[in-house]
């Protein structure tokens, strides 16, 4: 039996700080665009992040590659995603693959409008699907 002293479940205190530093400090962070110009975030920021969260759940790796910081934030202002039919081990049908286009999108103005609006989106890729399968 391991003593409770030895055994290492994660960081501990002394080491979160730095471990929080360096996660707010990389691109994969799931920062908008406008946050990654020095802008400040809206509401519509935080469904980029949802969007990227959705595409990486689907496809299996990140929207956005690069071989180092510099091309992934060059990914992230300038690049679109590649297709989810493209990248994803099995493509999600397509109204769920175009409201995880549309909440990417490099433009505030067009994702969502807010979350309502996007959980309404997938609310009804969800009957749609359940409709066509």
């Amino acid at each position: 039996m391991t003593s409770r002293s030895t055994r290492r479940r994660g960081p501990c205190r002394a080491e979160l700080p730095a471990l929080l530093a360096r996660a707010a400090a990389t691109p994969r962070t799931y920062l908008t665009p406008k946050r990654l110009k020095s802008r400040p975030a809206d509401p519509r920021s935080y469904l980029y992040a949802i969007g990227i969260i959705l595409y990486e759940l689907i496809a299996g790796r990140a929207p956005f590659i690069g071989a180092d910081d510099f091309e992934l934030i060059s990914a992230h202002l300038h690049d679109d995603p590649p297709p989810l039919d493209l990248v994803a081990p099995t493509p999600p049908p397509e109204p769920v693959a175009r409201l995880v286009m549309q909440a990417l999108a490099k433009e505030p103005e067009h994702r969502f409008a807010s979350a309502l609006a996007m959980a309404s989106a997938i609310e009804d890729a969800s009957r749609s699907v359940a409709t066509a399968g």
